[in-house]
């Protein structure tokens, strides 16, 4: 994730999300789509369920219901099905990393031939996604919990990819609640040895950013557009070991990283990690807030 406090799972999400709605149908399928009673024609995916949730509110508009954050789990699914349309990379297996359950399960409910598997605190799910062996970890919040998990992650089950998923704070301008973030680079917003000349973020003799696969976004951004009324921003991210929730923090991030479009708590340490045992990654999050003074409420609705 990145923005980490308790919330509730995938399903409530929806249905608060579209209080202010019209009315309109949430339909669980095998084909993960969520069709919604308007004529705009906007598809999202959700749980791969049978069950039918419905709600009817009289406010006299006809609006589609906005996008949720299980848009992310149905462009991962995408971008590995669709990954050889790309480019010749082939998929082979794909490791996938969320800090907090929820945003992991939704993915986990369209594996096929799941097992779970351990290395010592940390538990992850072995299975297929859309033809190919995937790998699917809880990394727990924060960046040496993901580095660590990613770490193993890579020495267990070499993937041929990391793909980190979950929310962020959308500090990109025009970003809204639900939006998503591709992460072309990643960095680490809470490192300053800058008394030795290296640049703000940067951990010594190492790259000051760390670049996503370019195949990888773009397969990514190809996914993306499939979605109807997806919002995708791509660009950099940054990480850091605190929940940032004020105008005071977040003017002390664009001061130092002014293109900055997200930021959140593991992306930077996967990403190093990534870098050091030479595994291709790219990091795809939905925005859950603004990362100020109203942060924690909005993180709570998303």
């Amino acid at each position: 994730m990145g923005r980490h406090k308790q919330v509730g799972t995938f399903v409530l999400f929806i249905w608060r999300s579209h209080a202010n709605s019209s009315s309109f149908a949430v339909i669980f399928s095998s084909v993960n789509i969520l069709v919604p009673q308007s004529s705009n024609n906007l598809y999202l995916p959700i749980l791969p369920k049978s069950a039918v949730l419905s709600e009817t509110v009289s406010d006299g508009t006809d609006k589609p219901p906005p996008l949720n954050p299980a848009v992310l789990a149905c462009i991962i699914r995408r971008s590995i099905r669709n990954s050889q349309q790309v480019s010749n990379m082939s998929l082979k297996t794909v490791a996938v990393i969320g800090a907090m359950e929820q945003e992991i399960e939704l993915l986990r409910e369209m594996m096929e031939n799941v097992k779970a598997v351990s290395f010592g605190r940390f538990s992850a799910y072995e299975g297929e996604l859309a033809g190919k062996r995937m790998v699917l970890a809880l990394s727990g919040i924060g960046k040496v919990n993901a580095a660590v998990a990613t770490a193993w992650l890579i020495r267990q089950f070499a993937p041929d990819c990391v793909i980190n998923t979950g929310s962020a704070g959308g500090l990109g301008k025009g970003l809204k609640v639900g939006d998503v973030v591709i992460g072309t680079e990643t960095e680490h917003h809470d490192v300053d040895v800058t008394a030795f000349g290296y640049a703000r973020g940067q951990v010594p003799q190492l790259p000051a950013r760390f670049a996503s696969d370019g195949i990888l976004i773009e397969t990514a951004k190809r996914a993306a557009r499939t979605f109807e009324g997806a919002e995708v921003e791509q660009g950099l991210i940054v990480s850091g070991d605190r929940f940032v929730h004020s105008s005071e923090g977040v003017a002390e991030i664009r001061k130092h990283f002014p293109e900055v479009k997200a930021v959140e708590m593991e992306a930077a340490a996967i990403a190093q990690t990534c870098h050091q045992l030479e595994t291709p990654f790219v990091i795809i999050r939905a925005v859950s807030d603004s990362a100020d003074e109203k942060a924690d409420i909005s993180f709570e609705e998303f």
